[in-house]
């Protein structure tokens, strides 16, 4: 698997200095977020100047991109917020390209006032819907760029656990259309770690043709998010998991701060 980390867990500098910090962990690879550049998280244009700066920094870090970051809440209560989502992705797509992926990375969002916090509207006919009708204009944005797409099921979210996912997949039926798989998210708590393997399992055996990334974060049974190997997600189990499918993609670093990107480095290098 490609160990590598989310570009926006160290401190914003200068890319320099990000790519940098990366490097010096070992690391090869990498999901990147215009935020890195001085760049809204979601432009709607981006600057010749700031693509060539990502892909010279690529080289001289010897880093591959593996994705770029697009969330924006695809169901979110003001149509606007929808549509400025989409031309930045249509801004973004690309760019994504140019700098060396084919990967760009979605939220299907909530009703909520944060489109990572979980409301009861999540759950509606008219939630989906509007999912459905956001991301068939996502999937036409990908098929143009020919570009994938990546969701995850995140709890707070409408897509919400790998069922859900796997609906999603099955009724776009697009081949644009890809999963994110972290561990840490699917579950709030637990009554225990077998608990916790036992849902890795099932997500793996569900979505397993689609599984594009993996994420690397941990959770502890009480809810708390912690780096990878400090909390009470089995990850020997979810690489043996991933492996079982023949899974040789990036296996993504993030939910922690810097100063712990070296131990959990360490932790997760003996492993894959």
């Amino acid at each position: 698997m490609k160990l590598g980390i989310f570009a926006k867990t160290f401190k914003f500098g200068n890319i320099d200095g990000i790519f940098a910090k990366i490097r010096q962990h070992g690391l090869g690879y990498i999901h990147y977020n215009m935020a890195c550049s001085g760049l809204p998280e979601l432009p709607l244009q981006v600057p010749a100047d700031k693509i060539d700066e990502i892909k010279a920094h690529a080289g001289w870090y010897q880093l591959e991109v593996v994705g770029l970051s697009a969330t924006f809440n695809m169901i979110d209560r003001d149509p606007s917020v929808r549509t400025a989502g989409l031309k930045s992705l249509q801004a973004l797509a690309p760019v994504a390209r140019d700098i060396g992926t084919n990967f760009i990375s979605l939220c299907t969002g909530s009703k909520g006032p944060d489109k990572w916090e979980w409301h009861p509207d999540n759950a509606t006919p008219t939630a989906w819907n509007e999912l459905l009708q956001t991301m068939e204009q996502a999937v036409r944005i990908a098929e143009q760029y020919q570009i994938l797409l990546g969701v995850e099921p995140e709890m707070g979210n409408v897509v919400r656990n790998p069922g859900l996912a796997r609906r999603l997949l099955d009724e776009m039926a697009s081949d644009r259309l890809r999963i994110i798989l972290d561990p840490a998210n699917l579950f709030e708590r637990a009554k225990n770690r077998q608990q916790i393997k036992d849902l890795v399992r099932e997500a793996v055996d569900l979505l397993y043709d689609d599984i594009e990334i993996a994420h690397a974060k941990d959770r502890s049974i009480d809810g708390t998010i912690q780096p990878a190997g400090k909390g009470d997600v089995d990850f020997p189990f979810l690489i043996k998991e991933l492996a079982r499918i023949n899974f040789h993609g990036p296996l993504i670093v993030h939910g922690l701060d810097e100063a712990e990107v070296g131990s959990t480095v360490s932790f997760l290098r003996n492993l894959v």
